[in-house]
């Protein structure tokens, strides 16, 4: 019965589960020879591996920051300066994009 319960129940879970595996860069990254778990990490090692739609690779234009800007989880753990950076960091920073989600007048 609890293989099929879709919550995790400890941290270790928390780390393997699908909404959280590989959404965020590893610590080390992107030094991932000093990882000491390799391959068993949760966290992504490289751009290949990370499991979320990179917007630091996209063509910043006016579209960008109309449908794009603020729209997916920073995958960065490590400090870095929020204020400049294309990633929603809370919930109050995130955006919806207005293709994904209709809106009327």
């Amino acid at each position: 019965m609890k293989d099929k319960c879709p919550y995790a129940h400890n941290k270790l879970e928390e780390l393997y589960h699908p909404d959280r595996f590989k959404r965020k860069f590893c610590s080390y990254y992107p030094k991932i020879n000093k990882c000491p778990y390799k391959h068993m990490c949760s966290f992504a090692h490289s751009e290949n591996e990370i499991k979320i739609e990179l917007l630091h690779t996209m063509v910043m234009n006016e579209e960008f920051y109309l449908y794009k800007y603020k729209t997916v989880s920073c995958p960065y753990i490590t400090d870095h300066n929020r204020n400049e950076c294309i990633y929603s960091h809370n919930a109050q920073d995130f955006r919806r994009s207005p293709r994904e989600k209709r809106y009327s007048n």
